[in-house]
């Protein structure tokens, strides 16, 4: 097999694991509670993974760059969702550290 067979199988790869992600992402944004930002932040992103997905597909190389940034963002909003939140918010703080760093409240119990 020759490099073009070895770029070509590659980029399908991509396609392939960019739908993994947007299907995965999908599910949670329709299935879990999430806030109206952060459903269409992850909409926004998930949109441009593929694009850029389908023009690297297509044999662009300048396509890694937005696709990289895209997989990047999309990995990071899904990272700082809470999936399990807590079943009453009574006693729950908002941490600012967190809040600072990624501009999500997340709530956690205060220190007794």
């Amino acid at each position: 097999m020759n490099t073009r067979t070895y770029l070509r199988w590659l980029s399908r790869v991509t396609l392939a694991v960019a739908v993994i992600m947007i299907g995965w992402g999908s599910s949670v944004v329709l299935g879990q509670p999430v806030t109206a930002w952060f459903a269409t932040s992850a909409t926004i992103w998930m949109a441009l993974l593929l694009i850029s997905a389908l023009w690297q597909l297509r044999g662009s190389f300048i396509a890694i760059a937005p696709l990289a940034l895209a997989t990047a963002v999309v990995a990071r909003l899904f990272s700082i969702l809470r999936l399990d939140p807590p079943a009453s918010i009574a006693g729950l703080r908002p941490d600012a550290q967190k809040l600072s760093r990624t501009g999500f409240v997340g709530m956690w119990p205060s220190p007794n």
